[in-house]
């Protein structure tokens, strides 16, 4: 019998084989608007974690950094602010 635990068990060796991480990421609705505007997100899927997760993650994986540490931007995707304007923002 295959409990919940072992299941669990068994995703995050198959993650750490991969080298894989899991991290929480805090999303607004703005966010997921812009993911399903750039197609990295469909809207039937837009009230799906592991969905909005897969999005990000792929985002991730796709996009291309510019500047130095603390500065950096996503280039053509216009999704994530320089973190100067973040912090200014708050």
């Amino acid at each position: 019998m295959t409990t919940a635990a072992s299941i669990r068990k068994k995703r995050l060796r198959a993650r750490q084989r991969n080298g894989e991480i899991v991290v929480p990421v805090v999303v607004n609705n703005a966010t997921i608007e812009k993911l399903i505007g750039m197609q990295w997100l469909m809207e039937v899927e837009s009230e799906d974690r592991a969905q909005i997760g897969a999005a990000i993650a792929d985002l991730l994986a796709d996009m291309k950094f510019s500047g130095t540490r603390g500065q950096s931007t996503i280039l053509d995707r216009g999704l994530i602010v320089p973190r100067s304007n973040y912090e200014s923002e708050r």
